[in-house]
């Protein structure tokens, strides 16, 4: 993602490279971005077939509470 200039939170190796502006977000957003602790990237549903039973297989789950805080927090 970050080479179409989409970076994601807390990723370490590639979301550093490039300042957030301080247009982007709010004193409050800056901090939640500052204190998360993780990439902040979730699948709801995955699915593959499975490679030696050949039946569909799909997983699904909410989003984390921390990623729930993050969002709710970045729209403010």
């Amino acid at each position: 993602m970050a080479h179409l200039g989409h970076s994601l939170i807390g990723d370490g190796t590639y979301g550093k490279r490039k300042k957030i502006s301080n247009k982007a977000f709010n004193e409050e957003g800056f901090s939640l971005i500052k204190k998360f602790e993780r990439q902040a990237l979730h699948a709801s549903l995955l699915g593959f077939i499975h490679p030696i039973t050949k039946k569909p297989m799909k997983f699904s789950v909410e989003m984390p509470l921390d990623l729930k805080n993050l969002a709710k927090g970045l729209k403010t």
